[in-house]
């Protein structure tokens, strides 16, 4: 980690750090009297990834950042139901206590769902959304013409296979995914630590939930302005036209969304084009008020 990452996270300590319960690590940072940002990361991600935009908005917003349990070092908790919905409901318990409402949301993969789920579970909580490469369906993204239900059955089945596998093989194949998930090779090592350090069974889990959910239906109890952002590369077997025609069949119940494509990106939009991702933030806290 760089002294400029470890300075960026102990001023956000310092400002002010939050564990709403053993569950996760929400901390809570920026300026107390601003309006709120949320950042979600992805599966076995930390709250660092947001660590450059942490310190554009410190001044302005009050900022909170999640590490989701079982994550990047982050301690595991049981299975037993659904993990997504603990996601929100940590997510709900700290801006509650706080008072915070209309707050600007922005999830990365897993994260992305999380801020769905969250807006229309807690409508009150949130403002805005930025959604970065994910969509409310991930197994039909995957699985094209698959039902729901079939798509189910095949998360179950290879979740079952990544929890079973021994822990040298698992980090090997996930060394060996993480390469498709960011062009920029020097961000490979912090990706493969993050996930060295992250629960087997917890990954496995949260996998299968993400690739299993259908949240399509429940857009429509979203009304909250909503930019969506897709990476596309070279190495993609679509163009960028199909990329957005595909997220746009995903998102159609979400009356108020503008669905952007990436260019020269992958998985990780924030570090492979990070001036993309900027734009995109300052766009969505441009529109309406939070408090």
């Amino acid at each position: 980690m760089s002294c400029l990452v470890k300075r960026s996270l102990l001023l956000l300590f310092l400002i002010g750090s939050l564990a709403w319960s053993a569950r996760a690590d929400v901390v809570r940072g920026g300026n107390a009297e601003g309006p709120a940002i949320v950042f979600l990361p992805g599966l076995a991600s930390h709250g660092e990834l947001w660590t450059p935009w942490l310190n554009e908005y410190q001044s302005s917003h009050r900022t909170y950042v999640l590490t989701a349990p079982g994550f990047a070092g982050q301690p595991a908790i049981p299975e037993a139901g659904s993990y997504l919905a603990k996601l929100v409901a940590e997510v709900e318990t700290a801006l509650r206590a706080d008072g915070v409402n209309g707050a600007t949301i922005v999830g990365h993969s897993l994260g992305g769902l999380v801020a769905l789920m969250l807006s229309a579970d807690a409508p009150d909580l949130v403002g805005k959304l930025l959604i970065v490469d994910s969509v409310p369906f991930l197994g039909g993204l995957f699985m094209p013409g698959l039902a729901p239900e079939m798509v189910a059955l095949q998360a179950g089945q290879m979740a079952q296979q990544m929890q079973n596998m021994p822990r040298d093989a698992f980090d090997a194949q996930q060394r060996m995914g993480l390469r498709r998930l960011a062009l920029k090779t020097e961000f490979l090592p912090t990706l493969e630590a993050w996930s060295a350090a992250s629960d087997q069974a917890t990954i496995a889990a949260a996998f299968k939930e993400t690739l299993s959910t259908d949240y399509r239906t429940q857009l429509a109890d979203i009304s909250v302005p909503a930019i969506i952002l897709a990476a596309h590369n070279a190495m993609m077997p679509f163009g960028q036209e199909q990329l957005a025609a595909t997220y746009r069949d995903q998102y159609g119940a979400l009356s108020n969304a503008e669905i952007r494509t990436v260019p020269d990106s992958a998985h990780f939009i924030m570090i492979d084009q990070p001036a993309a991702f900027s734009d995109a933030l300052a766009d969505t806290l441009k529109e309406g008020t939070n408090q």
